[in-house]
């Protein structure tokens, strides 16, 4: 079974921001910061072309990963049809460690940017390792930071993905959405480009996962259709209004493909009275011509 933590606690305290893996979090602490010089993409020709070669050489190993440990089914990839050409906010519930490779699975085959935690990139290999593979690090310092935002915002000019995770913190294995934060939607609203949703639900163990006893829960990734920001609102009333409507979104989708995964008798009877917009609307009959 997966390791249990004291979610009740942290939500009662209102701390669903708050990195449940204090242990895990200990490792990655160090006394160097990431300043403004820091150079958050790698901008060289024969740094980009190896770069392209691993990042090349994971996306085949990534979808073998994830189906070993998880059983990943990932279902909805038809909404990114009209996406080739844009840029993109992703989001998605933190709830696996490896959900950035998910999600960078979900996209393929455009590159995912995804934002990471400062402190996993100050680590001389693995920073290196990450940073090919799209790793953005959300500084600490103030005069960095402004440099990560105009890095963010040229990614999604590019017409590039871009990975945010609204919830902020990583709790593994927790299966409700938490509270956002506004980061990924200011992106959004400031460079014109929508929402992609990405909600990781857990399923329940059937066939060979269940024969091999393997201890990580089965996964199946639901991608919703885009969300873009409301027309003729201030910028901050279109973030926040951006934000609220991606959240009930997500809580939707959660709630209704949960039902879906997980088909328990009670949660089968649930999905009977399921909304319109999960429901299949009925065919209409072909009229027989007469001769």
């Amino acid at each position: 079974m997966a390791k249990k933590y004291d979610y009740e606690k942290l939500e009662a305290e209102g701390k669903t921001d708050e990195h449940v893996d204090g242990e895990i979090m200990k490792n990655f602490e160090t006394k160097k910061e990431i300043n403004a010089s820091y150079n958050f993409r790698i901008k060289n020709p024969v740094g980009k072309f190896f770069a392209f070669l691993w990042w090349s050489l994971v996306a085949l190993f990534v979808p073998f990963i994830v189906l070993v440990f998880h059983g990943t089914r990932i279902k909805g990839k038809r909404n990114l049809r009209n996406l080739k050409k844009s840029g993109a906010v992703v989001i998605s519930n933190h709830v696996l460690y490896l959900d950035c490779m998910i999600a960078a699975q979900c996209v393929y085959p455009k590159k995912l940017y995804f934002h990471v935690l400062e402190n996993s990139m100050t680590i001389p290999v693995l920073s290196k390792l990450m940073k090919g593979l799209g790793a953005i690090p959300i500084p600490k310092k103030q005069s960095a930071k402004k440099v990560f935002m105009e890095e963010t915002n040229k990614i999604l000019k590019e017409k590039r993905f871009i990975c945010v995770y609204p919830e902020a913190a990583l709790w593994p294995y927790y299966e409700k959405i938490r509270p956002f934060k506004s980061g990924a939607f200011h992106f959004a609203v400031k460079n014109n480009v929508p929402i992609i949703p990405i909600c990781i639900n857990f399923r329940r163990r059937k066939g060979i996962f269940k024969k091999l006893k393997i201890r990580a829960k089965l996964v199946t990734v639901h991608i919703g259709k885009p969300i873009y920001a409301k027309e003729g609102l201030e910028y901050q009333e279109a973030v926040n209004e951006l934000k609220e409507r991606s959240q009930n979104n997500m809580q939707r989708m959660n709630h209704w493909f949960k039902v879906i995964d997980k088909g328990s008798d009670d949660e089968k009877e649930s999905f009977r009275n399921r909304p319109l917009f999960l429901k299949k609307q009925p065919k209409k009959e072909k009229k027989k011509n007469k001769k």
